[in-house]
């Protein structure tokens, strides 16, 4: 398989991959990567651990899928947000 711009460099995305890894994520998804993170683990700079996204998430899950679509949806994050440790999870 070869690319569109004749480089000579192959393919290593399939076309079914990239429109999986380009479709809009869902709240499923993020509610999984955040109920796999070990929630004993020390609390990032913003003193909120995973315990907390996951003992509070029936409280703060909408706010919470809300801001991650709106970052692989603008690229931005909030200012208070950019200033922790985020990891971010792929497919």
């Amino acid at each position: 398989m070869r690319n569109s711009f004749n480089l000579d460099l192959p393919v290593l995305v399939s076309e079914s991959d990239n429109c999986h890894l380009l479709r809009p994520i869902e709240d499923h998804e993020i509610k999984n990567a955040i109920f796999q993170m070990d929630k004993h683990k020390a609390p990032g700079p913003d003193g909120y651990g995973a315990a907390f996204y996951q003992d509070h998430w029936p409280l703060i899950h909408k706010d919470v899928c809300h801001a991650v679509k709106s970052f692989f949806h603008d690229g931005k994050l909030l200012r208070q947000v950019n200033h922790t440790f985020i990891a971010l999870i792929p497919r």
